[in-house]
C-alpha cells in the first residue's frame, strides 16, 4: 500500500476535507438504499371490502326474495332495507315496493318506487326496463293515498274540534281518504258549521271557515195565567144572592105557617098576611137567582193577575133578618 506523506499544513486540511465529503457520500447512499428504506403502512383493500359487501347484500336480497314468494311480507320489508343498506341498488328497492303494495300501505311503496327511479337503473338492464312499470304504480298509488286538508279557522279565539262523518274530533290538518266526507266544526261560543268535500287521491287543499258566535236564546216567560178575580161586584152580587135565599127561605116558612093558621080559622087578615109573606118570599128568591147568575158571569169575565185582596175590606155586608111579627134584611158597610 503507497503512503502518501503529508509535506505542509494545508496538504493536511485539503487531504481531511475529501475524506469527509467521502464519508458523507456513503452514507447518503446506504440510507437510499431499500434495505433502510421504511416500510409503508398496508391498508385493506377497497376493492375486496367491495366485494364482500355487494356478496352481502345479495344473500340478504335473496332471503328477501323468498320470504316475500312465501307471502311473509313483513320480513320481506326487513331484508329488502337491510340489503339496500348494505349496497344500495334497484332490486331491493323494487321489491321493496312490492311488498309494501302487498302489505296495503301505498304511501310506503310511492317512497320506494321513487327511491328505485332514483337509482336511475340503466335503460337497457333489466330494472332499467322496468321504470314505466314503477311509474305507472305511483300514478296508480296515488289516487288512493289520502289527502290532507289544512283548515284555517276565525276569529282566532275559537278552538276548533272536527267531527269527520260523525267520528269522533280531529284537529287540522285532517287527513282524509278520497271520496266524499261530512266535517262538521264545532267550538265552544260559536255556531257549528257543517262542510262537505270531495276529496281527491294525495291532495293537499286549504280550507278558510269563519265561525259565526253563538247568541245566547231569550228566556222563555210564560204568560201570567188568567185567573178569576172575585172584584167587589162579583162579591156584592154573591152577598146579594145569598140574602136573598135567607130571606126568601125565612118568609117562605112563615107563609106556610100563616097558611096553616088560615086553614084553622080563616080571616082576612090570615089570608093578607099569608099572601104578603109568599110574595116576600118570591122576590127574595127572585132576587137571589139574579144576583147569582150575574156575580157567576163576573167572575167568569173578569180576568186579573193578582185579586185585590183589600177588597174584602170594603164589601158591603148584608144580613136578613126574620122574626114573629115578619122579616128583612140590614145593610152595613165598613171602610
Amino acid at each position: 500500500m503507497k503512503m502518501h506523506r503529508i509535506k505542509s499544513p494545508r496538504e493536511l486540511c485539503t487531504w481531511t476535507a475529501r475524506r469527509c465529503v467521502w464519508v458523507v457520500v456513503a452514507a447518503c447512499s446506504l440510507l437510499s438504499a431499500p434495505a433502510f428504506a421504511q416500510p409503508r403502512p398496508v391498508g385493506p383493500r377497497t376493492v375486496s371490502v367491495d366485494a364482500q359487501l355487494q356478496q352481502d347484500a345479495i344473500a340478504i336480497f335473496k332471503e328477501g326474495k323468498a320470504a316475500f314468494e312465501a307471502g311473509s311480507y313483513l320480513l320481506a320489508v326487513e331484508q329488502f332495507k337491510r340489503a339496500d343498506r348494505a349496497v344500495a341498488g334497484a332490486a331491493p328497492r323494487f321489491w321493496l315496493a312490492q311488498a309494501f303494495e302487498k302489505l296495503g300501505k301505498p304511501a310506503d311503496a310511492v317512497a320506494a318506487y321513487r327511491g328505485f327511479i332514483e337509482l336511475n337503473p340503466p335503460p337497457a338492464s333489466a330494472y332499467g326496463k322496468r321504470v314505466p312499470e314503477a311509474q305507472a304504480r305511483i300514478a296508480a298509488l296515488e289516487l288512493v293515498l289520502p289527502g290532507e286538508i289544512t283548515f284555517t279557522i276565525a276569529p282566532a279565539a275559537a278552538d276548533p274540534v272536527f267531527v269527520v262523518d260523525g267520528a269522533s274530533g280531529q284537529r287540522s290538518p285532517l287527513s282524509l281518504k278520497p271520496g266524499e266526507h261530512t266535517v262538521v266544526i264545532t267550538s265552544q261560543g260559536f255556531l257549528p258549521h257543517s262542510e262537505t268535500f270531495l276529496v281527491r287521491g294525495n291532495e293537499q287543499r286549504s280550507v278558510s271557515i269563519d265561525l259565526k258566535p253563538e247568541v245566547a236564546p231569550i228566556p222563555f216567560t210564560a204568560p201570567p195565567k188568567r185567573r178569576a178575580t172575585v172584584g167587589t161586584a162579583t162579591i156584592l152580587c154573591y152577598g146579594l144572592a145569598g140574602a136573598g135565599v135567607v130571606v126568601g127561605g125565612a118568609f117562605g116558612v112563615l107563609a106556610l105557617k100563616q097558611r096553616s093558621q088560615f086553614y084553622d080559622a080563616p080571616t082576612y087578615a090570615g089570608a093578607d098576611a099569608t099572601e104578603r109573606s109568599a110574595l116576600i118570599a118570591d122576590i127574595a128568591f127572585g132576587t137571589a137567582l139574579v144576583a147569582g147568575i150575574t156575580g157567576t158571569a163576573l167572575l167568569l169575565v173578569s180576568p186579573s193577575p193578582e185579586p185585590d185582596r183589600t177588597a174584602f175590606r170594603r164589601v158591603p155586608v148584608i144580613e136578613p133578618w126574620a122574626g114573629r111579627q115578619g122579616g128583612g134584611a140590614s145593610f152595613r158597610w165598613t171602610y
